[in-house]
């Protein structure tokens, strides 16, 4: 294969180069990444890392695979800042620039390594995911991983190189393969495309004569799988608490794909570079063709990575909703790979150097024009509207339940006031907000175990000890309110002795993506004796 050939030494500027790329994206990702607070699924994580590691694996406790959770566990706490509790997203972040450059340069050449790596470097759905605490970074760098370490292997069997060189690149594919799967769900998706170009494609090639170590490598990959099926049977016969998605129609399937795959500012702008990259392809099919005649397994790679968000989308008409951005954030090194090699073939260097300066610039817009990083649930602003408020012998509602870790982690000084959320029966987490080193903990123990637990068939929750809150006729009680239930409402105005009429003095819009948030503040006005139930 030419592009195979195209590896050896390039020089000091072409690694300065690829070094500078890597430098900027730091930059771009590292600038603002503490500046929002931890929206509720990030902070989630501060807890359910509690989980032991044979329940993560093994047990459906929540949509998510243990991977992410397992790694979290290992290096952070929950007195983690918001940048540090995302910097294992921008270890995944960064360590994909250089591997997407892995990947266009074994796929059309070193100068295609170096566009593919700039563009991924200055692409926003990227810059975004590799600054938050959640499993999508990593998702999108085991599947990259994947895809190049497959790619590596066709080229290492092609030019019939050394026996290790190629075992190890069959390794390499087979542990990312399987460690995806424990990263997210979403990447089944991949697993079956990519084994069936690892299949296929080793019994039409000259990688035939090695069909022994790709059964070796599938056997070890359905043994490393074992545990994660098991988990997957188990959640298929769970109850349907996960599945809140709505199906996407085709008109939000297309403004997504075309948001992950060309994420340009405008619909306007990204049908203009779609219609371009076609016209581009359509006019050098030729140069194309020969180029992935010689190296079937780069067009099998691309065009599965293409079709990813379409398979996802189709398949929740059939299993459950399951398309958003970031279910669909690990196609975009197709789109990647797809236009750093349609530039590879206009046969000017300089006139493709300057499309290539012209496509990084346009992939750079967004970020540079709207921000590094997108706006999340305001939960800093809530804790600032609400702690100068709060007085000795007032309460704090948190409602729903599962919101209380993003508002606890956004708390910058500790209240004298208790702190309940309505689960079930009200149920109180610390007796004084902020007080509770071990808050996390408590909360995991409390509200998280067992309900999980309770979805998946077993005791919803423990038999918590009963006791009182006593309020004075001038406490306050503050709720602090995002996508609180009419239902939780309901139950708490019965607990409270009839509807309070409660007096918003903080509030936050929700947006597309994030929910927002109230702080609003009822007077008791007579005493009252309000039954709780105590964590353990």
């Amino acid at each position: 294969m030419q592009a195979r050939a195209d590896l050896g030494p390039s020089g000091r500027g072409h690694w300065a180069a690829l070094l500078a790329i890597v430098a900027a994206g730091a930059l771009l990702r590292t600038v603002a990444i503490g500046r929002e607070a931890l929206w509720a699924d990030e902070a989630l994580t501060l807890v359910l890392a509690h989980w032991p590691l044979a329940e993560m694996a093994m047990q459906p406790t929540d949509p998510t695979p243990f991977l992410y959770y397992a790694i979290h566990k290992a290096l952070l706490g929950a007195d983690a800042s918001a940048a540090a509790a995302r910097t294992i997203s921008l270890a995944c972040g960064l360590l994909a620039i250089p591997l997407i450059y892995a990947a266009a340069r074994l796929c059309f050449g070193r100068a295609a390594g170096l566009v593919a790596a700039a563009l991924l470097a200055a692409w926003a759905p990227h810059i975004d995911y590799s600054q938050e605490a959640r499993a999508y970074a990593l998702l999108f760098l085991l599947t990259l991983a994947s895809a190049t370490s497959l790619l590596w292997w066709f080229a290492e069997a092609a030019r019939d190189s050394q026996r290790g060189a190629r075992r190890i690149a069959l390794a390499c594919f087979a542990f990312s393969t399987a460690l995806s799967f424990y990263a997210h769900l979403i990447a089944i998706f991949w697993i079956a495309m990519a084994l069936q170009i690892l299949i296929s494609l080793s019994l039409r090639t000259e990688a035939r004569r090695y069909i022994s170590e790709v059964a070796a490598a599938t056997a070890i990959m359905a043994l490393l799988a074992i545990p994660g099926l098991i988990r997957l049977a188990r959640e298929i016969a769970a109850p349907d608490a996960f599945h809140w998605l709505p199906q996407a129609s085709p008109a939000e399937f297309v403004a997504t794909s075309a948001d992950i795959l060309l994420p340009l500012d405008g619909g306007a702008l990204q049908a203009a570079a779609g219609a371009a990259l076609l016209l581009l392809l359509v006019l050098n099919r030729s140069a194309l063709r020969e180029r992935f005649g010689r190296n079937p397994a780069a067009a099998a790679v691309i065009l599965a990575l293409l079709a990813l968000p379409l398979i996802v989308w189709l398949a929740g008409f059939a299993l459950r909703p399951i398309f958003m951005p970031r279910t669909a954030l690990y196609s975009a090194p197709g789109a990647i790979l797809l236009i750093a090699g349609a530039l590879q073939t206009i046969r000017s260097r300089r006139a493709s150097a300057l499309v290539a300066a012209g496509a990084v610039a346009l992939a750079l817009a967004p970020p540079l024009l709207a921000g590094t990083v997108r706006d999340k649930e305001d939960w800093r602003g809530a804790f600032a509207a609400l702690a100068p408020r709060v007085r000795l012998g007032d309460l704090i509602l948190v409602c729903p339940s599962w919101k209380y870790p993003a508002f606890r982690h956004a708390a910058t000084r500790a209240l004298p006031v208790p702190a309940v959320v309505p689960f079930g029966a009200p149920l109180l987490i610390e007796p004084a907000l902020g007080g509770d080193r071990a808050w996390d903990r408590t909360f995991f123990d409390a509200v998280t175990a067992p309900m999980a637990r309770g979805v998946n068939g077993g005791p919803r929750r423990a038999p918590y000890p009963r006791s009182a809150i006593a309020l004075a006729p001038s406490a306050r009680v503050w709720l602090v309110a995002s996508e609180c239930s009419a239902e939780e409402m309901q139950g708490l105005a019965s607990w409270l002795g009839g509807p309070p009429r409660w007096t918003r003095v903080w509030r936050t819009p929700g947006d597309g993506e994030h929910a927002g948030i109230e702080v609003s503040g009822y007077a008791a006005g007579r005493p009252l004796q309000l039954p709780i139930r105590l964590t353990r």
